[in-house]
């Protein structure tokens, strides 16, 4: 990592985890008003694999040292 990016880090957190979780919440609240089981079991799917980049994001930043 160059000098000065570290600092960077928690922006480029907020940056990316910001954004992810107002995805995460529309999909859930989709989900939720849903009365489809097939559109529902998408739905969940495409959260979990949007929970799947937060966890990246924070191994990457806090345990890929």
């Amino acid at each position: 990592m160059l000098p000065g990016e570290k600092r960077r880090i928690p922006k480029w957190l907020d940056d990316i985890n910001d954004p992810l979780a107002a995805i995460r919440t529309a999909l859930f609240l989709a989900g939720a008003h849903s009365e489809d089981d097939k559109v529902r079991n998408y739905l969940n799917l495409a959260e979990e694999q949007a929970f799947s980049i937060v966890r990246i994001v924070r191994h990457l930043v806090h345990g890929g040292e």
